[in-house]
């Protein structure tokens, strides 16, 4: 197998060829790479979303901190009644306020298991997988490290997929935190990560349709705490070393499922020949998913390979695929977690074009704006909503395209504004940047909490009026300053996104159109076949 494979730099020919001027291969004669490009059944990762019995092996009778127990605890506190807890010892474990038997071995549960959730040191993963396949479980999350990422356990890895594969078992992992699931109508929640209750508090009453899957889990924790104002996970996955399951098994399970709208990815790496399958997945995918590409330096790549064992390759080359592909590509941290939220807000929104307003009430914000349009263009407007708003603004104030309405309008006219724009048929789109200490706008959490119709709850009723996308900057960081906290958070969680600046709003609303655009493009040009 050729482990790696780096042509640079090229040369061009008289004729417009191309010709490799230095390269080099690497090869493991030892090592076989499968050519399959093909995804198993959806159905068969069932177990891990939809699991009917849970056994959590590994659970301790004496360390109520052992990665077992908080699991054990976590399924629990959900209210579940299918969780079986298994120590080769026997025994019991305090859980949830009460003694729960422990449970010899898989095949001593009463009731049928669809879901193992391995806790144990590495060394004793072999056997529990085998203990898997005599019992007839079909999903094995495995939660502890020391494989792949240690030279010496890589047979190991082989062992495992070996009786997997010959039971039909999927396996997530290794060295992952598995499933965090939201409760969602009559189904359970499902929570694997080993994060005791009070120090992982999710709110789940925002809308949950997003699903993050991730290689590691300390980013799928950090996106959610990121995300917490205006949008709750409707699952996170940290899968791992992808031993079995990859992106791209995720990407084609929930890109099944209604109750998942928008999907966000960290990878390091992928494995020998899964990076073909991932593109050709994603592909076809009728969501958006927003990816982050991590190891794209040298030291970089060491750092994946000895965190989950993933093979990082050339970044600008994953990028290039995953534009082909139709990804939203994040450059940054930072760019992930706003396009995530972004996406998610405004999901069934529609883009009819990439034209583009911007109200703001002061000069530097109309400036900031106008200097990230990427590839929006500023709206022409009409003659007859230029005079509208001339009626509702001062003499000095000029009306464009890009409107400084200056700090001296108040909650009413700043929407009035808002609505004419959105009213015009030459704005496609609006960015709305608010410097909130203005004199005259109901901003501070006190005002927030007095007037009822101030100028946030205006703004979210006017965007739900016209659904044509929009964005607002708000030039104060939440819990920086405790007199506009509310401000922010009455527009995120009315369901408009709400940033710090107005360049972060201009990249993600440039994002949120362009993909729209192009996946009616994409569409038509099918259509068109």
């Amino acid at each position: 197998a050729i482990t790696e494979f780096e042509i640079n730099p090229f040369a061009f020919t008289g004729n417009g060829s191309l010709v490799a001027l230095d390269g080099y291969a690497v090869f493991d004669r030892k090592r076989k790479i499968p050519a399959d490009l093909s995804v198993k059944p959806a159905a068969s990762l069932e177990g891990f979303f939809r699991p009917s019995g849970i056994a959590v092996i590994g659970v301790s009778t004496k360390d109520g901190m052992h990665p077992g127990n908080i699991i054990a605890e976590n399924l629990l506190q959900l209210g579940r009644s299918d969780v079986y807890c298994v120590n080769p010892k026997g025994g019991k474990a305090a859980l949830e306020g009460r003694d729960l038997d422990l449970f010899a071995s898989l095949q001593a549960i009463p009731s049928p298991v669809s879901l193992a959730v391995v806790t144990v040191p590495a060394a004793y993963v072999l056997d529990v997988v085998r203990d898997c396949a005599e019992a007839g479980v079909g999903a094995v999350l495995l939660i502890p490290g020391g494989f792949g990422e240690i030279d010496e356990n890589r047979d190991l890895e082989e062992d495992i997929l070996k009786i997997a594969g010959e039971k039909g078992i999927r396996v997530m992992g290794p060295n992952c935190l598995g499933v965090f699931l939201a409760e969602a109508g009559n189904e359970a929640g499902l929570n694997t990560f080993f994060i005791p209750e009070e120090k992982f508090r999710v709110a789940l009453d925002r809308e949950k349709n997003v699903a993050i899957f991730t290689q590691s889990g300390a980013m799928g924790i950090m996106e959610i705490y990121n995300l917490k104002n205006a949008i709750s996970p409707r699952v996170v996955v940290s899968y791992g070393n992808q031993l079995d399951i990859d992106p791209s098994d995720l990407v084609n399970y929930f890109n099944e499922d209604p109750s998942v709208a928008v999907m966000g990815l960290y990878i390091e790496g992928f494995k020998p020949s899964a990076g073909r399958r991932f593109f050709n997945i994603t592909s076809q995918s009728r969501k958006p998913v927003i990816v982050y590409k991590a190891g794209r330096t040298e030291e970089g790549k060491r750092a994946a390979q000895s965190h989950t064992a993933s093979i990082a390759g050339e970044y600008e080359v994953a990028k290039a695929a995953m534009k082909q592909a139709g990804l939203i590509v994040a450059e940054s941290m930072i760019d992930h977690g706003d396009f995530v939220k972004t996406f998610a807000m405004l999901h069934d929104f529609r883009a009819d074009g990439n034209r583009v307003a911007v109200i703001a009430n002061a000069g530097y914000e109309k400036t900031y704006a106008a200097d990230n349009l990427g590839s929006l263009v500023l709206a022409d407007l009409d003659e007859n909503t230029k005079n509208e708003l001339r009626k509702l603004l001062p003499p000095f104030v000029g009306v464009d395209t890009l409107l400084d309405l200056t700090p001296m309008v108040s909650d009413e006219v700043y929407d009035r504004c808002i609505d004419l724009m959105l009213s015009s048929d030459r704005v496609d789109a609006l960015c709305v940047s608010i410097v909130p200490q203005a004199q005259v706008l109901h901003t501070t959490d006190e005002e927030i909490s007095l007037d009822k119709d101030n100028v946030a709850v205006r703004i979210v009723n006017t965007v739900k009026k016209h659904k044509k996308p929009v964005v607002v900057s708000v030039n104060v960081v939440y819990g920086a300053d405790a007199l506009y906290n509310k401000f922010g958070q009455v527009l995120d969680s009315g369901g408009v996104p709400t940033f710090l600046t107005a360049e972060r709003a201009m990249v993600c609303l440039n994002a949120f159109i362009r993909y729209k655009l192009n996946k009616e493009r994409r569409l038509l040009s099918e259509m068109l076949k």
